[in-house]
């Protein structure tokens, strides 16, 4: 009978037992596995849909509050509409140039990183037991995690 080998270190691993920790499913078979996984991946996008709600419409109101107090009471001179235009430059080339620091240090880590290429991958394993309607066992490998990733 065939089995799959998966890390519980992987990102599909943290799918499947995102909201879903406290009940321990079942995840001995590929196919609840994989609903594991796409309810996993469902509730991780309607918890970041509701948070990016949350926080645009917080940003929306205090936007409102701040440009109705510049405009009601204080003028804003032209002096104040460049300082906050330098500011807003140098803040997007600070974000810009750490975002290409993390993407540049992501990508040394994962150069470093030796994955063996003759096991198949989570995506692969579950279409095929999908196209042959057949469920074979997953056994789910405890990984140390590594004192550098927090």
């Amino acid at each position: 009978m065939k089995t799959a080998t998966f890390s519980d270190q992987s990102w599909h691993y943290r799918l499947a037992r995102f909201a879903d920790e406290h009940h321990e499913r079942k995840l001995d078979d590929i196919c609840g596995y994989t609903r594991a996984v796409l309810s996993g991946l469902w509730w991780f996008v309607m918890c970041t849909t509701l948070a990016g709600l949350l926080l645009t419409s917080t940003g929306d109101l205090l936007t409102w509050f701040v440009v109705g107090i510049t405009i009601n009471f204080v003028e804003l001179n032209a002096q104040a509409l460049m300082a906050c235009i330098v500011w807003g430059v140098l803040a997007g080339l600070f974000a810009w140039a750490g975002i290409h620091i993390l993407v540049d240090e992501w990508r040394k880590k994962r150069e470093q990183v030796d994955v063996p290429k003759s096991e198949p991958s989570f995506v692969s394993e579950a279409y095929d037991a999908f196209k042959n309607k057949y469920c074979f066992k997953v056994e789910i490998i405890k990984e140390k995690k590594n004192e550098s990733q927090s």
